[in-house]
């Protein structure tokens, strides 16, 4: 009798993974699948066989997937031939050739995500959001990422030209710009005042946690109350790295946690990420700030996501980018398939993809107008603040607003803020700048008096 039943109990079982497999075959293998596989089938031969010009048959096939592709309108998810495999691969170890340009397709506009720090991207004036309309005077039209990558990447010491659509401009902008090879650095610190820790996190890779551990050190050492974490222009990086750094802040509870579609097949891709106390290097008695603007993202949005919601810190800033989400790449006879499998979502519940994590306290950057940048442009050429610095070698507040007086007599009106920024950048420009400007970075300016007053209470 007990035999039986155990005979009985496998047969359920049996009858219960057939019945799933059959429901599993059923919605992948439908007839209009079928149907549609028989048609694409039927196409490709008569293209390749009787179309007026001679086709290569691989450039059917893989137009056919990279269409297939664009129905996701996922710019993330891409086929990487052998080459752009490796070049991803390169990437992410830290060191790669082109502008210094992290870029995205945003309602199908090529979309400058962020310019990194000290590249030719950087160093020519583009902006986090700046909309990329032309690239060597072609219009970029339904742009696939792969593709304006290899159009901006090329020869280091040749130059490319891309026109840029600004909010608040009307007219495109044109830069032309010099590729390089790009290093990433990872961390870059200093204090301010003698008093707060500014630490810029400017890209989460390999080197990121060892190097911001060495600097939190530093900041220990010296004592410091306050701390400024910079992620401004940050594209992201790693996953792992930032659960890793985000380690370093929080003691307890979850980090982030990772969702992908429903189905047998991906819940190996469902992952909560936790807290370490062992790891923890910040203690809850440091006023904390972290500065974002639009082109933080990726893990700068979950290490940003993860302080707001624990309320370890203020967010000062504006918007993220809102790019939260996992992809995986995995290997097809030479090829790469990167893809998106998951979602990221912030401890609190809080989907990060397309919506971005708002700062607590928004402050806009200084936007320059048209106008503006013109008058700069003139002053460079005429040498007023090569002048203005001969004559005075250790200047003063009413130093600069003299020079403003003389700049609006020569109909070159500019606030105070952004002469002074030209006035830094020219004192520089051959000797090793701050890393930080008080003078012309409002939300920095903002991010220092909230920490100073919060470590006064």
């Amino acid at each position: 009798m007990k035999y039986n039943r155990i005979i009985i109990f496998k047969r359920i079982i049996v009858l219960l993974v057939f019945l799933i497999g059959f429901s599993v075959l059923q919605v992948q293998g439908s007839d209009d699948e079928e149907q549609f596989l028989d048609l694409f089938k039927k196409v490709y031969k008569k293209l390749r066989d009787e179309y007026v010009e001679k086709k290569d048959p691989k450039d059917l096939l893989l137009g056919a997937i990279n269409g297939m592709i664009r129905t996701l309108d996922d710019p993330h998810t891409a086929l990487l031939s052998p080459q752009q495999k490796e070049e991803l691969s390169i990437e992410t170890k830290g060191e790669y050739g082109g502008l210094g340009i992290v870029i995205g397709v945003r309602d199908n506009i090529l979309t400058v995500i962020s310019p990194m720090e000290d590249t030719p991207a950087e160093k020519a004036g583009i902006l986090a959001g700046d909309k990329i309309i032309k690239i060597e005077n072609e219009p970029v039209k339904d742009p696939i990422l792969n593709e304006v990558v290899n159009k901006l990447r090329g020869t280091p010491g040749t130059k490319v030209t891309i026109s840029v659509e600004r909010e608040g401009l009307d007219e495109l902008l044109d830069y032309t710009m010099t590729r390089q090879i790009i290093k990433l650095k990872a961390i870059k610190s200093t204090v301010i005042d003698n008093k707060i820790g500014y630490i810029k996190i400017i890209s989460f890779n390999r080197n990121a946690p060892r190097e911001l551990e060495k600097a939190l050190r530093g900041m220990k050492k010296r004592k410091v109350k306050s701390l400024i974490l910079d992620v401004r222009n940050n594209p992201g990086g790693l996953l792992d790295v930032a659960v890793n750094i985000v380690d370093l802040f929080i003691s307890e509870g979850l980090i982030v946690y990772t969702r992908a579609r429903e189905g047998v097949f991906n819940i190996f891709l469902n992952k909560d990420y936790y807290a370490n106390k062992n790891t923890t290097m910040v203690s809850d008695d440091v006023s904390l700030a972290v500065l974002i603007n639009h082109g933080s993202a990726s893990a700068s949005e979950i290490f940003a996501g993860a302080i707001q919601d624990h309320k370890k810190g203020v967010l000062v800033g504006v918007k993220s980018f809102g790019k939260g989400s996992v992809q995986s790449v995995i290997n097809l006879d030479g090829y790469g398939l990167r893809y998106t499998t998951a979602y990221y979502y912030t401890p609190g519940g809080r989907l990060i993809h397309k919506k971005g994590i708002e700062p607590d306290i928004e402050v806009k950057p200084l936007i320059l107008t048209k106008k503006e940048m013109a008058n700069i442009e003139e002053i460079r050429k005429k040498g007023y603040i090569k002048q203005f610095l001969k004559e005075k070698t250790d200047y003063n507040d009413e130093d600069i607003k003299n020079l403003r007086k003389k700049l609006v007599s020569e109909d070159l009106d500019l606030d105070e803020p952004i002469i002074r920024g030209l006035v830094k950048n020219e004192k520089y420009r051959n000797k090793k700048a701050p890393i930080y400007d008080l003078d012309t970075d409002l939300q920095l300016k903002m991010a220092v008096q909230l920490v100073s007053l919060k470590a006064m209470k």
